[in-house]
Parts: structure tokens; C-alpha cells; sequence
């Protein structure tokens, strides 16, 4: 069974939401993310996978994806205050983001991801540490 390992350092940044505006005399809507740091992250996530060589996983094979992200904890935070990261940014929205940067790189689709563990925690240095590997149920 194949399995791809990988880490990417810096801060991650969470997918967000998008917003549509109408450009004065546009035919069509302009959507943008509301978070500017989103392009940047991605861009960076998608560089390392390419740096891997790998092929991406056909179309067809479902696939499970781990993703720990670490953060830098802030120093008004002590363990016993909060001992796990629940602040933002939201889980979710950090796994959507690396799994639509995987796009066409290493998924086919992220439509493919049929079981997602992601995590968050405080550590350094800020990173998240990503594996993909088939995920085959038995019927």
C-alpha cells in the first residue's frame, strides 16, 4: 500500500470563506477568500508536494489524509490555562486548505479523501505534517 509522508513548515493558514462582489460594469462576479494569507500558504504546501516527485493517486482510489498542525503557543497561554489549541483557526478549515492545495498534485481530486483525521496543537516549529495513503473498506 502506497503512503506519502510530508511537512511543511510555516504558519498554516485556514481556508476561510469566500465573498462575491459585482465589479462596476463587470458581466461576472469577482470571488475572493477573506483571508489574504490563504494564497501564499497554499502556494507553499503545493511546492513541497511537487518537490516530492511523486505521482498523483488515481482517480478512483479512496484515500485516508493525516494532518497535525503545530502552532507557536502565545506566551499569555500556559498549559494549565488551555492545554489543547481551542482557539482558532477552526480544524476544518486547515484540512480543507492543504487538501485543496493537493489538488491535481497529489489527489486527483480532494473528493477522494473518504477518511480525514486532522488535529491541532500548540508546538514549534509552526508546520503541519501531512500523510496520504489508500484507503481500502472491506464490503
Amino acid at each position: 500500500m502506497r503512503a506519502i509522508n510530508f511537512t511543511v513548515y510555516g504558519h498554516p493558514a485556514p481556508q476561510g470563506s469566500s465573498r462575491a462582489f459585482m465589479p462596476k460594469g463587470a458581466r461576472f462576479p469577482v470571488v475572493t477568500s477573506t483571508n489574504p494569507k490563504l494564497k501564499p500558504w497554499r502556494q507553499q504546501v503545493a511546492g513541497v508536494a511537487l518537490s516530492l516527485n511523486e505521482a498523483c493517486f488515481e482517480a478512483h482510489v479512496p484515500l485516508k489524509m493525516i494532518a497535525d498542525f503545530y502552532f507557536d503557543r502565545p506566551k499569555s497561554v500556559t498549559t494549565k490555562k488551555r492545554p489543547g489549541m481551542t482557539s482558532a483557526p477552526d480544524v476544518d478549515k486547515l484540512a480543507r486548505s492543504c487538501c485543496d492545495a493537493l489538488k491535481s498534485i497529489l489527489l486527483y481530486d480532494d473528493a477522494q479523501v473518504v477518511n480525514l483525521h486532522a488535529r491541532k496543537f500548540y508546538g514549534g516549529p509552526e508546520r503541519v505534517e501531512i500523510t496520504i495513503c489508500e484507503y481500502w473498506v472491506e464490503a
